[in-house]
């Protein structure tokens, strides 16, 4: 049986997809429904408690609001896993993140591809446009087994030739290091929140129209640029946080 059928009274005024949602909402409490389980069909469950589904919709709508419930393109409805929860005062990466979360963290090589630098990149790792070859790679980050990050890293041919054949499932940094002796020490991120189109969407299992964050990222080695990558992170698993120090009050 999908939910507990006392706790539907058709007797009470309670509306039955409020008693749908905290039907669902103990279910995911008690353990009945665990981080990633996949619910019933909404036919299912609409069939099984002699309801409209769209009254079971509207029920399972606010756990989803709620991120109690995540819906994914082509799969169905999830309960949610724990967001991944990233400061803000430091380096960071999302290996690393992922790593002190308690998170599984798969890295899938979309592709790989080494081509002339354009100019807005040329720009930002300081080489010359359509001369200086750059290695451009596209990697798909999949979270606790659900897509998570869709992201394009750049990085210039020269320094980086040891990664072409590479095992780019790994972490970019480390490779950089062991591979090509180079040390990332700083990086400058601009964020923002933006929708998913529909490409980005089926690639990363979401609705089109979706909230996500676009990061864009420069890495630094010392005073040298090394890697610019763009990123688009599912906004609804993701939590950036930041500890703010009030500045010391002027005297005088």
């Amino acid at each position: 049986m999908a939910l507990d059928q006392p706790a539907l009274d058709r007797a009470t005024p309670i509306p039955l997809h409020y008693q749908v949602t905290e039907s669902l909402r103990r279910q995911i409490v008690t353990g009945r429904y665990r981080a990633g389980d996949l619910l019933p069909p909404e036919t299912a469950l609409a069939a099984e408690l002699g309801l409209s589904r769209a009254t079971v919709r509207q029920g399972i709508a606010t756990l989803v609001n709620e991120g109690l419930l995540r819906r994914r393109r082509g799969v169905g409805t999830t309960v949610a896993r724990p967001d991944l929860e990233q400061p803000l005062d430091t380096l960071y990466t999302f290996h690393s993140a992922a790593a002190g979360g308690g998170h599984d963290l798969r890295t899938v090589v979309l592709a790989r591809r080494l081509q002339p630098a354009n100019d807005a990149i040329a720009e930002r790792l300081r080489l010359r446009a359509h001369s200086d070859l750059v290695l451009e790679v596209e990697r798909l980050r999949v979270l606790d087994g659900a897509p998570f990050v869709l992201e394009h890293c750049t990085l210039p041919a020269k320094r980086c030739a040891a990664l072409r054949d590479a095992d780019l499932t790994r972490p970019v940094y480390d490779l950089l290091e062991e591979l090509c002796g180079v040390v990332v020490t700083a990086a400058q991120e601009k964020i923002r929140p933006v929708t998913l189109n529909a490409a980005q969407a089926a690639r990363l299992e979401q609705t089109r129209g979706a909230p996500a964050f676009h990061v864009e990222r420069t890495g630094w080695a010392g005073a040298t640029p090394i890697e610019w990558r763009s990123s688009l992170i599912c906004g609804d698993r993701y939590l950036y946080s930041v500890e703010l120090k009030r500045a010391p009050r002027r005297v005088g």
